[in-house]
């Protein structure tokens, strides 16, 4: 394969291949890096209203089960507290837990790969999924057009931003 049907493929340019040589982003690695970072922000949103809409949801359960004056609601108090707390404190666990694996994407950290690629298929219900690996580390790849323009005889450069589970490529250089 060429170097020219993996930047098609893979929908980058020669300018952008070489920024990343530079350790560098050009201006559309930037904004699909911004779109990545956006659809990380609606989950983190959706999450926050489901775990509010949850506790809600216990409360108004709780006062319409018990008279907010009897002694059983005030006994239920602390239970009901508790699980809130729990429900909160596991979310802020999955929300920093986020934060750290996506520091590089955030911090447009851009990292490097050489070598050897192994690529294959998995079958889901939905479809196939298409995945490459390069010295231990995944990529899902988005077509099987990204996939049939690498060789796995080949060595390559990987230029990427690690998000894991799903690692954005910015550039690839064949190496021979």
């Amino acid at each position: 394969m060429s170097d020219e049907s993996i930047s098609n493929a893979f929908a980058f340019s020669i300018k952008d291949l070489q920024a990343n040589e530079n350790d560098l982003l050009t201006k559309n690695q930037e904004d699909i890096l911004h779109n990545y970072n956006t659809s990380r922000g609606c989950g983190t949103r959706a999450a926050s209203l489901a775990i509010g809409l949850t506790i809600v949801i216990m409360f108004g359960v709780l006062l319409s089960v018990t008279d907010p004056g009897s002694p059983g609601f005030r006994q239920a108090m602390p239970y009901f507290a508790g699980t809130g707390m729990v429900f909160l404190l596991i979310f802020i666990f999955f929300v920093y837990l986020s934060k750290v694996r996506s520091r590089d994407l955030y911090s447009r950290s851009i990292s490097t790969l050489e070598g050897e690629i192994r690529t294959w298929t998995k079958e889901y219900p939905t479809g196939t999924g298409f995945f490459m690996e390069l010295e231990g580390t995944r990529f899902q790849l988005q077509s099987k057009e990204q996939m049939d323009a690498l060789s796995t005889c080949s060595f390559y450069r990987i230029y990427f931003i690690r998000n894991p589970p799903v690692h954005v490529i910015l550039s690839i250089r064949i190496l021979g």
